[in-house]
């Protein structure tokens, strides 16, 4: 079974991080899963998902016990934009 990545959570404009871990994707549609209280997250809330060198910014489409489904709309590549900064910078 591969390993899941561990992920962060928050809602915006201000919502504080919760780990999680990726349960996996179907399209443009990220399942992370998130244990314990999801207090300001509801369907059509606005996240951000942090992912490794990956930031994704989305919408939830669903919340459950187990964790939230968000529609990834942007993705940045943080080591990329790093690189492109260390050229023009």
């Amino acid at each position: 079974m591969p390993e899941r990545n561990t992920v962060k959570v928050r809602y915006l404009p201000d919502g504080g991080f919760l780990e999680g871990r990726e349960a996996g994707w179907e399209n443009t549609l990220l399942r992370v899963d998130l244990p314990g209280p999801k207090d300001g997250f509801s369907r059509g809330v606005l996240v951000e998902i942090e992912c490794g060198s990956m930031l994704y910014l989305g919408e939830v489409q669903q919340c459950s016990e187990s964790g939230v489904t968000a529609r990834v709309e942007q993705s940045l590549d943080r080591h990329k934009l790093a690189s492109i900064q260390n050229t023009w910078g």
